[in-house]
């Protein structure tokens, strides 16, 4: 982590880093973290690191009305694109993620007060949050990361039958419009479709079809790229 690392030249540098208290190197760290975009292609594949001088206003939400993607042209800079992904009353803030926020509440305050600096109070975290839900975030989370296992080792039919039930979960703890929703939902379509359930795999994919068309917009190169993907 950023701050063990800042602890440790702190030490080694009589506790100034460059001249500055450990505290003040943080809170560096975090402004210019809060202030930048990770900017990954379509299939959120991270590229790089970007700053945008407008967007850098957008605060941060655990249930956001907005999602970031990105313009990627060979020979010229990224631009970024902001597309709200529900209907918003013209005084509303756009908000969008600064994170992965498909967790549980305690992870997501932990890891936004670390490397933000702020404790979070979106309407996702302002309220105690059901131990179910709770409980729900990690059955989730742990059938995402075996089936990525599962995947990896030519595993599929296992991998299958353990994402069978997350197109559900997901419905339950994201927006309607995700796009982490859905790549997931191409890649369950997928595995559908290889162990013959056309049916199950054509509505999966319609599905994240429709999530792809608002946060990318149809037509898009992004979402041109997004769809031959999800075939492919």
């Amino acid at each position: 982590m950023v701050v063990s690392g800042l602890h440790a030249s702190g030490l080694c540098a009589g506790g100034l880093v460059c001249g500055f208290t450990v505290p003040e190197v943080k809170d560096l760290f975090c402004r210019i973290n809060q202030n930048s975009f990770t900017v990954a292609d379509p299939e959120i594949q991270p590229l790089g690191v970007g700053m945008y001088l407008l967007a850098s206003a957008i605060n941060h939400s655990c249930a956001p009305s907005g999602v970031s993607s990105f313009s990627l042209f060979r020979f010229s800079l990224p631009s970024i694109i902001v597309r709200t992904i529900s209907p918003l009353l013209p005084s509303a803030e756009v908000t969008t993620s600064y994170m992965d926020v498909v967790g549980p509440r305690e992870s997501r305050v932990s890891y936004l007060g670390e490397a933000y600096n702020f404790e979070c109070s979106c309407p996702a975290c302002g309220v105690p949050e059901a131990p179910s839900r709770t409980s729900l975030y990690v059955k989730l989370s742990e059938a995402r990361s075996r089936s990525v296992e599962m995947i990896d080792e030519g595993r599929f039919e296992e991998a299958l039958n353990t994402l069978r039930q997350t197109p559900e979960m997901w419905e339950e703890l994201t927006p309607e419009y995700f796009p982490v929703k859905g790549l997931e939902l191409f890649k369950v379509a997928k595995l559908e479709a290889s162990f013959g359930d056309m049916g199950r795999a054509a509505e999966l994919r319609r599905k994240g079809e429709e999530v792809f068309e608002v946060c990318y917009g149809r037509g898009s190169v992004n979402f041109e790229k997004i769809m031959k993907a999800a075939v492919g």
